[in-house]
């Protein structure tokens, strides 16, 4: 489902994109579960980062993991109609 702001609940885990996927550019994005919805803002307890098409697993990496990460929802982003930068996955 697409991650709009009225789309979007707390306890949501979504995969939000760094940028739209494209040929030549590998998939970089972040998967978390939304522990709080601020405006337009969502913010996500982080579970996974996927950089340049591959899980991360760096020691610096890892210990991000524990963080969170606030980013726009679905449609507030102007070049958001061209792709499905935020999604809910359940």
């Amino acid at each position: 489902m697409m991650g709009i702001k009225e789309n979007i609940k707390v306890g949501d885990i979504v995969r939000a994109y760094d940028f739209a996927p494209r040929e030549g550019c590998p998939d970089c994005f972040i998967v978390g579960k939304v522990t709080d919805l601020d405006g337009q803002f969502f913010v996500a307890k982080t579970l996974m980062r996927v950089w340049n098409g591959k899980v991360s697993t760096e020691k610096n990496i890892e210990s991000s993991i524990t963080h969170s990460f606030r980013a726009l929802c679905q449609g507030e982003m102007g070049f958001d109609k061209d792709y499905e930068r935020v999604t809910i996955l359940s």
